[in-house]
Order: C-alpha cells, then sequence, then structure tokens
C-alpha cells in the first residue's frame, strides 16, 4: 500500500502568500502571466491583505464581510499546496 504524501493541514498567513508567488514564478517560467482582473488575481491580492492585516499593517474594515473573500484565498492556496 502506498504511503499518502505528509501535507500539513495547516499554514501561516505568510505560507499561504508565498504559495501565490510561487505559483506567480511558476507561470512565468512557462511564458505566462497571472490575468489582470481574475479570480486568481484578486485571491492572491485578497491572501497579502490578510497577511498584512494579521500584521496591523492594513486596518481591518469590521463592517466588511470578507467570509466568501477569504474562502475563495484558502481554496486555492489548498489547490496550490497539492
Amino acid at each position: 500500500m502506498a504511503e499518502k504524501p505528509n501535507i500539513p493541514t495547516q499554514f501561516t498567513y505568510g505560507e499561504i502568500e508565498n504559495l501565490f508567488f510561487e505559483f506567480e514564478q511558476l507561470l512565468k517560467k512557462q511564458s505566462k502571466t497571472v490575468p489582470p482582473g481574475s479570480k486568481l488575481e484578486q485571491a492572491g491580492l485578497t491572501a497579502m491583505q490578510i497577511l498584512g492585516t494579521y500584521k496591523k499593517e492594513i486596518i481591518h474594515d469590521c463592517q466588511k464581510d470578507c467570509r466568501d473573500e477569504w474562502r475563495r484565498v484558502l481554496s486555492m492556496a489548498d489547490i496550490l499546496r497539492k
């Protein structure tokens, strides 16, 4: 029976942000880019915003419901990890 790869289930906000940067670099090696205005670009920018908010570099708007955006980031990060 083959062993499953050991994929951590918890990541820091910084690690999630780095996944997006690493993916962008991989695309560049293939002469591709993240389409401007795409959901992928928005997820990457939101990952940066999450980290900035966590580090208290960005003020979080408590009146705005960010759950859908954050869910998209976490879903995309999960795909990028695999």
